[in-house]
């Protein structure tokens, strides 16, 4: 690799993490936020119940912002 990434977006896999850290230490991996969003069913439904479906709406309406002073 002539020139290394300054950031890449990887799963949750938990070897994949530490395999960067280790092999890439000056590259900033964050977590894909498809995968994220793809587990709120299956991390909150259960706690918020009825309130899932408001809370998701209001996260992917914070998500869209595109500036600060819009949060």
């Amino acid at each position: 690799m002539k020139k290394l990434p300054k950031a890449i977006l990887i799963d949750q896999d938990p070897l994949m993490k530490k395999e960067i850290s280790k092999e890439l230490s000056l590259t900033k991996h964050s977590f894909c936020i498809w995968h994220i969003s793809f587990k709120f069913s299956c991390w909150f439904n259960a706690i918020l119940q009825d309130k899932y479906a408001k809370w998701r709406s209001g996260f992917y309406e914070l998500y869209k912002l595109e500036a600060r002073e819009e949060f």
